[in-house]
């Protein structure tokens, strides 16, 4: 629907278009809303949280929540029927709808009830069955990695504002993300991360680039180190693993052999993220709320093991 309408404008106050024109460029959005009955649930609800719409005894489609509004004369206008007691409050836009059509019997399958189970108006998942429902309907949080995004950018600025010196040598990057028929740009965090790296990190740190083109953010040359740095935009799982795959593929093309791969986080990954970087004998650099960088360190045997993967050694 297009929000920009004059029979629909008028039903939104100036801070709502502008929230909705975020979320929305185009001027157009899907939306999903509910009763006010149903107030104490959907206040749980968040930007990036993960929608199911069934109905006729199909999941119909999946989305991820956008824009929040509570705004009952823009929800009634849309979907409140003559006669109908109740009045329609929250209103959700929703970004990347997928159209599924699935019989619903999996959803209840998938969330431990039996084929036959009929989810009950509105309700929540839970926790435990989240990510084997995700995994099964291949549903890829866009959104919430903005929000993360988003979030990290403050926290740096909150931390480095008072500390950070201007950098040339690194450019601001931007990534594009789809939102329905429109394209958002999002700013991206890692520039000012790698900024207050340099600043307050006393290294001689520079950048280099492979063969085919791709620019590591971060290169370091101590006497017999050499170490090569990657920036994240979130400490979110999809960018620890984002940032092991580039490590792996810049550390063949440093320009000396590389002795550390490290990757930067504007907050500390959870404990599989961390876990997993280890593993690889990655070290995990990230900004801690002291405003300081702190580095778990990969076990040096660990590290050791991996080096001629990192160095593309032919194998013994």
């Amino acid at each position: 629907m297009r929000f920009t309408d004059d029979a629909v404008a008028g039903l939104l106050d100036p801070g709502e278009r502008e929230e909705l024109l975020r979320w929305h460029p185009g001027g157009a959005a899907r939306f999903w809303g509910a009763e006010g009955k149903h107030a104490g649930m959907m206040a749980k609800l968040r930007s990036g949280d993960i929608v199911f719409l069934v109905g006729g005894g199909k999941v119909k489609a999946v989305a991820e929540v956008g824009c929040q509004l509570v705004n009952p004369r823009f929800a009634d206008w849309m979907w409140r029927k003559p006669g109908e007691p109740e009045s329609f409050v929250h209103v959700y836009s929703l970004v990347n709808l997928r159209p599924i059509d699935t019989p619903k019997s999996k959803l209840a399958e998938l969330c431990g009830y039996s084929a036959k189970y009929d989810f009950p108006g509105q309700r929540f998942l839970n926790d435990k069955d989240v990510d084997a429902v995700l995994d099964w309907y291949r549903v890829d949080r866009e959104v919430r990695e903005a929000v993360l995004e988003r979030e990290a950018e403050e926290r740096v600025e909150r931390l480095g504002k008072s500390q950070v010196t201007p950098v040339e040598a690194v450019r601001k990057r931007s990534v594009v993300r789809q939102v329905e028929a429109s394209t958002t740009v999002v700013n991206r965090v890692e520039a000012e991360l790698v900024t207050l790296f340099i600043a307050r990190s006393g290294h001689d740190l520079a950048a280099f680039r492979t063969a085919s083109g791709l620019r590591a953010d971060l290169y370091r040359e101590c006497g017999g180190e050499v170490e090569i740095i990657e920036a994240k935009s979130s400490g979110s799982h999809r960018k620890v693993r984002e940032a092991l795959a580039q490590l792996l593929d810049y550390s063949a093309h440093s320009p000396r052999p590389v002795t550390t791969l490290t990757a930067l986080f504007p907050d500390r990954p959870d404990r599989p993220g961390v876990e997993l970087l280890l593993r690889m004998g990655i070290d995990c650099v990230f900004l801690a709320d002291t405003g300081e960088f702190e580095r778990v360190a990969a076990p040096a045997g660990r590290r050791s093991a991996m080096l001629p993967a990192w160095r593309g050694e032919p194998a013994n």
